[in-house]
């Protein structure tokens, strides 16, 4: 899994060091996200949806590096309260991306690699109980890959919106996939 860390950061630097002149542009990005699992027997109503932030910096116009952070959480209840199940999911990934067109509508490609984290919790009740009967927890921590495509339109020189879809592999020993799907809105700091 080191390598996966050690390619992705070789990759970043790379993107870094081609850039022929200073563009030193930052990019903050606040989306809506929903999350839905690619397994067998899954649909898409077993989604979650969730929030995240991107922050990019563009090393020239069409290449950009950054971080990710995309939340998620999930309260069930079953049984007229017999069974409650809360989860949460902290998706935090380094980031790579082209972007074919520097005009208001901006496609793009990119690449993601980081550290996907999740903790659910199951409780059972007795029928009228307020406190559990059982309770069983569990945290995981593993790696991930994420190519994704995406879409801009700036609004103004600095305010835009934009849509992205990914597809989520996580190295956690299971067909454990994900696509998340986001939409939401982005300013511009630094040189224009």
């Amino acid at each position: 899994m080191r390598i996966i860390f050690k390619v992705s950061a070789l990759v970043i630097i790379l993107f870094a060091f081609v850039s022929t002149r200073s563009y030193a542009q930052f990019q903050l990005n606040v989306a809506g996200v929903r999350s839905i699992p690619i397994q067998r027997g899954m649909t898409l109503s077993d989604g979650t949806w969730g929030t995240g932030v991107t922050v990019r910096y563009f090393t020239s116009p069409r290449v950009a590096v950054g971080v990710n952070a995309r939340y998620f959480t999930q309260r069930s209840e079953f049984g007229a309260g017999t069974f409650r199940s809360n989860s949460r999911s902290l998706m935090t990934t380094g980031q790579v991306e082209y972007f074919f067109s520097t005009r208001r509508l901006r496609p793009y490609v990119g690449l993601e690699a980081g550290l996907y984290a999740s903790n659910n919790t199951t409780e059972f009740y007795d029928y009228g109980s307020t406190s559990p009967r059982e309770t069983f927890s569990g945290t995981s921590r593993n790696v991930g890959l994420s190519p994704k495509a995406g879409l801009q339109w700036s609004i103004t020189q600095s305010i835009g919106v934009n849509a992205e879809l990914g597809y989520h592999y996580i190295f956690d020993g299971n067909d454990n996939h994900t696509a998340t799907v986001s939409l939401g809105a982005f300013v511009k700091f630094g040189k224009r």
